[in-house]
C-alpha cells in the first residue's frame, strides 16, 4: 500500500495526511473497543466483536472503521457502508472520537475519511451528525458544513 510514517504525518501514495481511515481488523480490535468504551461505557465486548467480524462495506449494517495516526493509535470509530448507486457514496454513521485531543483534530479526521472514500471509488460521502454532538467544541454539523457538506436530506427523530 505504500504507507510511510514521517514525524506526525502519514504519507500515502505521495500525499501527506495526519490521519488515515480504514476498517478495524482483528489486530486493532481491542484498541477500537477501548475507544468505544470511552464514548459509551456500557458497550458490549462480544457484540462489538461480532459486528467487526461480520462487517461488510456492501452489507446492510456496513463495517466498523477507524481513524488511525502514524503510531496506529485509533482516534475515532465509525460505521461505514457504500451505496453503489449513481453516484457511489460512502455513508458514515455513528462517528465517535476518543477524547478532547481527537476533538481538536475533527477536520483532519473527517478529511481522512474522505480520502478513504476516494480510494474506495466513491464520488460522494455522507456523514450523519447528531444535533446534540458538540463534543468538538462546536456542533459536528457545523464542522461538516464548514468542510462543504450540505444538508441534502433530513432525518427527524421523536422520543417514544
Amino acid at each position: 500500500m505504500g504507507i510511510l510514517a514521517e514525524s506526525s504525518r502519514i504519507i500515502c501514495k505521495g500525499r501527506t495526511f495526519v490521519f488515515l481511515a480504514r476498517p478495524i481488523t482483528t489486530g486493532s480490535f481491542r484498541s477500537a473497543f477501548a475507544v468505544l468504551q470511552m464514548t459509551g461505557p456500557d458497550a458490549d465486548f462480544a457484540q462489538f466483536r461480532r459486528r467487526v467480524a461480520n462487517g461488510r462495506l456492501n452489507g446492510a449494517r456496513g463495517l466498523v472503521a477507524g481513524v488511525f495516526d502514524r503510531r496506529e493509535y485509533i482516534h475515532a470509530l465509525f460505521a461505514a457502508t457504500i451505496d453503489r448507486g449513481l453516484p457511489s457514496r460512502l455513508r458514515v454513521t455513528d462517528f465517535r472520537h476518543s477524547d478532547q485531543i481527537a476533538a481538536a483534530f475533527m477536520v483532519e479526521m473527517i478529511e481522512a475519511v474522505e480520502e478513504w472514500a476516494k480510494t474506495l471509488g466513491c464520488d460522494q460521502m455522507t456523514m450523519e451528525a447528531a444535533h446534540a454532538d458538540c463534543s468538538s467544541g462546536r456542533p459536528l454539523a457545523d464542522v461538516l458544513v464548514s468542510l462543504g457538506f450540505s444538508g441534502e436530506s433530513m432525518v427527524l427523530t421523536r422520543r417514544l
